[in-house]
């Protein structure tokens, strides 16, 4: 499942997902960014007890998060308390 939680770039939105991914202990496993003409991407593969996502932030796409349907649930209950 993909969550597209914000489109373009959202400080807020991305403070407040960073803290619910360390209530989960999520740990880095790999992360890479980088420039491709005026598009900026910047991706992290997270690991924790509850299961992996992946966490990408790409101009024109925005934040977003993949993996399974349960672990995105389980963040998304705490996104929106």
């Amino acid at each position: 499942m993909k969550w597209i939680i914000a489109e373009e770039y959202n400080s807020d939105a991305l403070e407040k997902l960073k803290s619910i991914l360390n209530t989960f202990d999520f740990d880095c496993s790999n992360a890479f960014s980088g420039v491709a003409g005026s598009q900026e991407v910047s991706h992290w593969e997270l690991h924790s007890k509850i299961g992996s996502i992946v966490v990408e932030l790409e101009t024109y796409i925005g934040l977003s998060i993949e993996g399974d349907v349960k672990v995105i649930e389980k963040i998304k209950n705490e996104y929106f308390k």
